[in-house]
């Protein structure tokens, strides 16, 4: 194949185009690897406030869920959810009558546990993610039985009376 650059002419054979072609593609952006919550449930992470983990256990028997340790939120704590591999871009709470929207970025979703005082059954909170997910299965439960949320006080600096000592 003949080109001209610069008032030249260069000739390229097929091997010079295979090259160039290969080089192209292997400089473009690539696709993020959807991942499958069911295989990397042992390795995420769950944190209160303070930082400590409250992660009781994993289980996928039919929804992967996330079992939490019994605990005391104050009402404008953040629950930390790290999911390695995840490239979040929306993460909603399934609650009775509403999805509420929550704070997503790069492998963590932050849920403020404010969000969460309507909900009844504390054991069934499910959350969806909106992002590098296998589309079958973009669905996680929240298993937080026996935790409580402080209600909201007047004060809108509020302190976390309920949080553990280190």
């Amino acid at each position: 194949m003949k080109i001209r650059k610069n008032g030249k002419v260069v000739r390229l054979t097929e091997s010079d185009l295979q090259r160039i072609v290969r080089r192209v593609l292997s400089e473009g952006p690539q696709a993020d690897r959807n991942i499958d919550l069911k295989e990397v449930l042992n390795s995420v992470t769950v944190e209160d406030g303070n930082g400590d983990d409250i992660l009781k256990k994993t289980h996928a028997i039919t929804t992967p869920t996330l079992v939490i340790q019994p605990s005391r939120f104050g009402n404008m704590e953040l629950i930390k959810i790290t999911i390695p591999g995840l490239k979040c871009e929306e993460a909603f709470i399934g609650l009775p009558k509403s999805n509420l929207k929550t704070k997503c970025s790069g492998n963590t979703i932050k849920i403020v546990a404010a969000d969460l005082k309507n909900v009844r059954d504390m054991s069934d909170i499910m959350i969806r993610i909106v992002g590098n997910v296998s589309p079958d299965g973009n669905n996680f439960r929240l298993d937080m039985e026996g935790s409580t949320i402080k209600p909201s006080s007047s004060s809108s600096t509020e302190v976390n009376e309920y949080r553990r000592r280190r």
